[in-house]
């Protein structure tokens, strides 16, 4: 599904080397590419996902919704 609708958008975009789709545990992050300067975390975590910011690079942020299913969430940095 991604394919398509990274193709449906600009046919070239994967074959640009610019983008890599990677299937797994996203809070978990992507260890073998990090350090990352910045992780940007669209779904809420219920505590400080620990494992992402050990991928980060010194200076890096992670920003991320911290907060239990259904109830009140904050925005972190």
């Amino acid at each position: 599904m991604s394919k398509a609708n990274l193709n449906a958008d600009d046919r070239e975009i994967l074959n640009s080397g610019h983008f890599e789709i990677v299937q797994g545990d996203g809070r978990k992050g992507y260890p073998s590419r990090a350090p990352y300067n910045a992780i940007h975390v669209g779904a809420a975590a219920p505590d400080t996902p620990t494992e992402l910011i050990n991928q980060l690079a010194n200076g890096g942020r992670l920003i991320v919704p911290v907060g239990p299913d259904g109830g009140s969430q904050y925005m972190q940095q």
